[in-house]
């Protein structure tokens, strides 16, 4: 029971975090939309190649995390933006992005997803190809699904 309470509070205190954030860079903005971020899934079809799907929120259900993670760039890092070339993620988790934006481009044709704070990014391609990631100015927050896997040199 109490590692219940614990991990309500945990989700509370993420869930007060992003609401918080978004109402301090535009506090007009936030009553003002009332909008719903959408869900994009992107995975990793049976050809191997990245692909991108809306999916229906989960609504009024609680999700087992393993953790959350803060990301933001680094101002002296070059190149800027930040692109990583193909890749794959490294376990299913969801990316919230709190700033800026993304481009993110699905190895499964020409496709292409934006990732801003209007879109929740739920990263289930952990085989395959991958995708590619530019992120301009993006400042997110990764609530991690599952357990990292362990890496290769372990």
């Amino acid at each position: 029971m109490k590692r219940l309470i614990r991990r309500l509070a945990f989700l509370f205190t993420i869930a007060a975090l992003v609401y918080g954030w978004r109402a301090q860079s535009a506090p007009d903005e936030v009553f003002a939309q009332q909008s719903v971020p959408t869900l994009t899934r992107m995975f990793t079809g049976p050809d191997g190649l990245t692909h991108f799907e809306e999916a229906p929120m989960p609504v009024g259900q609680f999700i087992r995390v393993a953790g959350i993670q803060f990301n933001r760039p680094n101002p002296n890092q070059k190149p800027h933006p930040r692109t990583l070339d193909w890749h794959t993620a490294p376990h299913r988790r969801y990316v919230i992005t709190l700033s800026g934006k993304a481009e993110i481009v699905g190895s499964g044709g020409n496709r292409m997803f934006i990732a801003d704070r209007d879109h929740i990014l739920l990263a289930e391609d952990v085989t395959g190809k991958g995708h590619t990631t530019k992120g301009i100015d993006w400042v997110t927050l990764f609530v991690e699904v599952d357990e990292p896997r362990p890496s290769r040199s372990s």
